[in-house]
Parts: structure tokens; C-alpha cells; sequence
């Protein structure tokens, strides 16, 4: 894939956290840690100016150990704690390029930036060779060049910036590697003259199985699950990824969702939708396992605890808990998880298994989302078995996997009757049960065609309003630790959450923001490992937190309140 760079400015002080403000405007206190902006710096053939940044609480000492290589310090506007340090380099007359050093001393700390210039103009870069490890990562490689830029690299391999002018740098996202070392090449070229170019060499090693052992049980695993996060409407589209309206999964995308305070993700995801033919064997398309796959390596290059299930598909399971269906489900349904438990079969213990989603069943035209009757009790309960049985015969790591099972619709009241029965398990500690809960719906569901919802958070005095309160939250909870939190099995709260209901209403958006809070905090005290719903597109009637077009955060109180929700909250194991 190739991409198109335009040689732009971009202000390195800023990235360091710094404004100017004039002498009567009262400046912020700024951090007095000593920072240095660039690793690496290149010069072209040519020579001339290149700038890096420094912070620090006075003018720090800069030295060149080349006679070829001049360094001056001046500070940055009117900062009192960044300093701009102008490096100017000779034109190199030499039969090669040439390297130098140049240290940057403060406060008895010391850094080092390398230089290096090129022995043409055109395009140049630092080192032609990197290493990574088997989980990837951001890569940011010093270059210079003269103009426009295309950057060509493997599809293992995403192009996330260039910055230029004043800071080039060449951003790279590496995947993380499941399979055998392997070697890529990223050419960088100018726009105007493909000939010009040159080929960084990127080496990344092969799985570390060492690195993902399998016997973390699943308490161990929920408690290290600090908030979740769901990537909804997007792989269980039927369809196709893009089919509901969101772009592209992308690891710039996780890596944003996972700075934000996330670490675990679950990914729902269609099966049924990508068999190469319905039909015994169902076999799946080898292009959706491996895409699959791709999004699943975003997570672990992350640390990230990672969910992957089995989500609508149209319907095929989740419509279907009846006599008449049953057999037939549960051996297409066997298949099906065969092959993901083989596929995923090396991966460790930070990728769990869930069987199944909203299980239900459609009486004529109409799903059943209330009680379960004796035959669609039995038939749900008969696939979350089915699901247990196929994931433990592959054996290996699935062996002592952690998987989950779901309650009728995923309802929380349904794991509070006798609709619910624990699948046999030859694996002990190894499984967790999961619901969903978006009460009050007239809140979390509200539409943008309705009337405004009564706000929510009754004890914060939104309300007088006693309806699903957060009485009735910790009424619901506090059942559910008692019956299976309490005797050993995690609940997984797979989907939780609420639309925004406005753009400008601040009390009303005080209100969601404790909601979220509230709901996450309670969640993890009484053993429910939080799964926000994110939908993406945040604005209002939306239940998105990110955007993940513009990769940036697009309903803040959302965010906070979760946030401070998962602060808060202590799992009980």
C-alpha cells in the first residue's frame, strides 16, 4: 500500500506541552522534566538548519562531537522551560555519509541525539534497519527530504504520520507477528521522482509462546481487567466490516482505545456471514479467519485481555433456541468453534473465548426477549455446552482457556432464575458468565425523534424519579455476586451503556456521565467486568465514546465517567 505525505509543518513545542503567553497574560506551570524531542536527526548532502526541542528548567548544555556540526541554544519564545536547539550541518564533501553525536546535558541527566547525513539530497533516513519484537509497535524513524513523499509498506505495516519542516519523522505501526520471524521492506520515494528513494529494512521476531502461557483462571483474569471496551457494529456485520457504517478497523484505532484507560476489548464478530458455503462442513473463508485475526493482534500487541464470540450472524443461533433447531445448530455451531479454537490455538491466556451473544428465540414474527419457556431453556443451555465441548477437544492451550457463557438474552434477571444452568466444565476455574444491562432503557435508549427521558441518579438528586435507580442497581448486582461471583465464576457485563442525549445541556450530560460512573463502579464491586458499547460516530442519539474516523475522543464525560467509575470500583476476588 502505498501513501502520500505532504512536506508540512508541525510544531515541535507543542508536542512538548508548551504555548507562548504574553507578559500579562498568566502562563500555566509547565512540567521542569528534562525531555528531549528528537532521538535522531538527518541532514541531506547539502547540510543546512534542523531543529529539535528541549525541556528543562533551565538552558540545558548541548555539545556536537563533530567539527562538520554546529549546535546553538536559544529558549523557545517565551517559555521559561523549553529551549530550541538550532543544529547546522556543513555540506558533506565526503565518498560516504557520515554520522556525529550530539549530547544534551542538564541537571546531571544526559541524552543523546545521532546525527546522521546523507551523501545525496533527495530523501534520507536515519538507520535502513530496524528490529522489533513479536507484539509490534509504533516505530518513529528520523528522515529528511525535499518535497512530497510515498511511503510503500507491507500490510502488516500501517503508515500513521509524517511529521516535517522542523520535526521529520516517520511514524510506522508494526502488527504484532503470531507466526515465524519475518523481514518487510518500507521504500520511501519522492512523489515527483520514484527513482529517488530509499528502503528501510524492518526485522520482527516470531511468537514468544514463553511470552503467553496458558493458566491464569478466570478470576485472575477478570481482576486484571481494569475497564473493557466493545468494537461494536463492525465484524459481526454480516455483510462485511464496513457494511454498518464504520471504517476499517486499525491499530491506530486500538492503540487510541487502549490509551484512553481500556485494557480489554471485545470483539464481536459474524461466522456463519464468511463460510466459503453453508453447509457441512462450514467451512470458513480463510480471508475472514485471517482478518479476524489481524484485529485480534491489535489487542495482544496492546496487552490487552481480548473477548472474541460469536455475535447476531444473522440470526442463526441467537434466533434459534428450539427443539425443532437444535441438533442442527448444535453441530453446525461445534464446527464453527472448532475451527476459531484450532486457529486461535497458540495464542495465550489474554484471548478468551464467548460462546455465544443474546441467545433468544423467534416465535413467529416475534423474538421472545422475555422468560424462556422449558424448550428454549433447554436448547440455550444445550449451546453454551455445545460451545464448552468444542473449544476443550481441540485441546493445547484451549484446554485451560478461559471461556464464557451467556444467560438467556444476556439478561442479568435470567441468571437469577432457574432458565440459567452451568454448562459442565473438565476445566476448573477456567469459565466466566456473562449478561448485558442498560437500565432504565427509556434512558440508555432514548431516540432522537422522543421525548427527553427523565435524567438519571436519583441519590445525585437528577431525579426523584425511584425507577431502576441506583438502588435498584445495587440490588441486581449485589443477587448476581451472590449466586456466582461469590462461588467462584467471574460475570462478564459484556455490553453496558447509554445514548447521549444531548450536544448542550449540561445537567443532562452531568447526569450520563454519572451514570456511566456509577454503573462501572458498582459493576467491579460485586465481580462484573464492565464492557462498554461502543457503537462509534459519537454525537447525539449515539452511544459512541470514540470516533474512530477522526481517531480522537469524541464524548469526553463518557469516557470520564467510566474512567473514574473503574477507579473507583474493587472486584471482590
Amino acid at each position: 500500500m502505498i501513501s502520500y505525505l505532504f512536506v508540512g509543518l508541525v510544531a515541535t513545542a507543542a508536542a512538548l506541552g508548551t504555548a507562548s503567553c504574553s507578559d500579562d497574560e498568566e502562563c500555566p506551570a509547565l512540567p521542569a522534566d528534562f525531555k528531549v524531542s528528537k532521538e535522531a536527526v538527518v541532514f541531506l548532502k547539502s547540510g543546512g538548519d534542523e531543529v529539535f526541542h528541549v525541556n528543562a528548567a533551565a538552558t540545558p548544555q548541548v555539545s556536537a562531537d563533530a567539527d562538520w556540526l554546529t549546535a546553538a541554544v536559544a529558549r523557545h519564545g517565551e517559555s521559561n522551560t523549553v529551549y530550541a536547539v538550532t543544529l547546522t550541518a556543513q555540506p558533506n564533501t565526503l565518498t560516504d555519509a557520515r554520522t556525529a553525536s550530539v549530547k544534551v546535558a542538564f541537571g546531571g541527566q544526559e541524552k543523546v541525539v545521532a546525527i546522521t547525513q546523507a551523501l545525496s539530497d533527495g530523501i534520507a533516513v536515519a538507520q535502513t534497519e530496524y528490529t522489533m519484537p513479536w507484539g509490534g509497535g509504533m516505530l518513529d524513524i528520523a528522515y529528511k527530504s525535499t518535497g512530497e513523499i510515498a511511503v510503500d509498506a507491507p500490510s502488516w505495516i500501517t503508515l500513521v504520520q509524517a511529521r516535517s519542516m522542523d520535526d521529520y519523522t516517520l511514524r510506522l505501526s508494526v502488527e504484532a507477528n503470531m507466526v515465524d520471524a519475518r523481514e518487510g521492506e518500507v521504500v520511501v520515494s519522492a512523489a515527483a521522482d520514484p527513482a529517488t528513494k530509499v528502503t528501510i529494512t524492518i526485522k520482527q521476531a516470531g511468537y514468544d509462546s514463553s511470552a503467553a502461557t496458558i493458566g491464569e483462571t478466570a478470576k485472575q483474569a477478570a481482576a486484571n481487567m481494569y475497564a473493557g471496551w466493545n468494537l461494536g457494529n463492525t465484524l459481526e456485520a454480516p455483510d462485511g466490516e464496513t457494511s454498518w457504517g464504520n471504517p476499517i478497523t486499525t491499530k491506530p484505532m486500538i492503540d487510541m482505545v487502549k490509551n484512553a484507560g481500556f485494557n480489554a476489548m471485545r470483539l464481536p464478530t459474524a461466522w456463519s456471514a464468511h463460510l466459503v458455503a453453508d453447509a457441512e462442513p462450514w467451512t470458513i473463508d480463510p480471508d475472514w479467519l485471517a482478518r479476524v485475526k489481524e484485529v485480534v493482534n491489535y489487542g495482544i500487541a496492546n496487552d490487552m485481555y481480548v473477548i472474541l464470540n460469536d455475535h447476531w450472524d444473522n440470526g442463526w443461533l441467537e434466533l434459534n433456541c428450539n427443539a425443532e433447531a437444535k441438533d442442527g445448530v448444535i453441530k453446525k455451531e461445534k464446527a464453527i468453534w472448532t475451527q476459531i479454537a484450532n486457529y486461535f490455538a497458540d495464542y495465550g491466556e489474554k484471548l478468551i473465548f464467548a460462546g455465544n451473544n443474546e441467545m433468544r428465540n423467534k416465535r413467529g414474527n416475534n423474538e421472545n426477549w422475555g422468560e424462556p419457556n422449558a424448550e428454549e431453556a433447554d436448547a440455550m443451555n444445550a449451546y453454551n455446552q455445545a460451545f464448552i465441548d468444542a473449544v476443550r477437544a481441540t485441546g493445547g492451550n484451549n484446554a485451560l482457556r478461559n471461556l464464557v457463557v451467556q444467560s438467556w438474552c444476556c439478561n442479568p434477571w435470567r441468571l437469577l432464575d432457574n432458565s440459567f444452568v452451568l454448562p459442565t466444565d473438565p476445566a476448573t476455574d477456567h469459565l466466566m458468565i456473562e449478561c448485558h444491562f442498560y437500565d432504565p432503557q427509556a434512558f440508555t435508549h432514548w431516540q432522537k425523534d422522543q421525548t427527553l427521558p427523565n435524567l438519571w441518579g436519583k441519590r445525585a438528586g437528577f431525579t426523584t424519579d425511584g425507577n431502576s435507580q441506583e438502588d435498584y442497581i445495587d440490588d441486581l448486582f449485589g443477587k448476581l455476586k451472590a449466586k456466582w461471583v461469590d462461588a467462584g465464576y467471574p460475570i462478564i457485563l459484556g455490553e453496558y451503556g447509554t445514548n447521549c442525549h444531548t450536544a448542550s445541556d449540561q445537567t443532562f450530560k452531568d447526569s450520563e456521565k454519572y451514570y456511566l460512573e456509577y454503573v462501572t463502579k458498582a459493576a467491579k464491586d460485586n465481580g462484573l467486568v464492565p464492557f462498554y458499547w461502543d457503537t462509534n460516530g459519537p454525537g447525539v442519539g449515539s452511544f459512541a465514546i470514540f470516533s474512530r474516523n477522526a481517531l480522537m475522543v469524541g464524548q469526553t464525560h463518557f469516557l470520564e465517567g467510566i474512567m473514574q467509575g473503574a477507579a473507583a470500583g474493587q472486584y471482590p476476588f
